[in-house]
């Protein structure tokens, strides 16, 4: 697939909510010029039994393990990434300071270059997100 993109002319990219996907595309060196890599993989409990409940798990999961290895993966690939779903779906967000919190964790957590894409439905997600991320860009390059 990524030789039939670039023989369109384009540039090639991968996407995957699993860090392993994106670690097997590097290992095997596949022709690609970037990565869109989830901090979640929100599917991964589906057909697990819920320790808490005994029951099988129903509905999303994000958990901080997720975003700490894709994070890990994001550090270690010398190629552009996009990190999306830094906000789990809205479930990072239920505050303010979640909010930011999370748009800090994302970029210290990826490399200088690297972006993030964010999902937004209110209109003040829009000034408060580019607040924080001027806050934290600003932070980060003045110290």
């Amino acid at each position: 697939i990524p030789k039939m993109i670039r023989d369109e002319g384009v540039l090639v990219g991968m996407c995957s909510h699993i860090p392993e996907v994106l670690e097997y595309i590097e290992e095997k060196d596949w022709d690609v010029d970037f990565y869109m890599a989830c901090f979640y993989y929100p599917n991964k409990m589906q057909g697990k039994i819920d320790e808490k409940t005994g029951k099988p798990f129903r509905g999303e999961y994000y958990g901080d393990e997720d975003r700490a290895a894709m994070c890990r993966f994001i550090r270690q690939s010398k190629k552009f990434c996009f990190g999306y779903k830094i906000l789990a779906a809205s479930r990072n967000a239920k505050t303010p300071e979640d909010t930011r919190n999370s748009f800090e964790y994302a970029l210290k957590n990826i490399k200088k270059g690297d972006a993030v894409i964010v999902g937004m439905f209110l209109p003040y997600h829009v000034r408060d997100n580019t607040k924080y991320m001027k806050e934290i860009w600003h932070e980060m390059n003045t110290l």
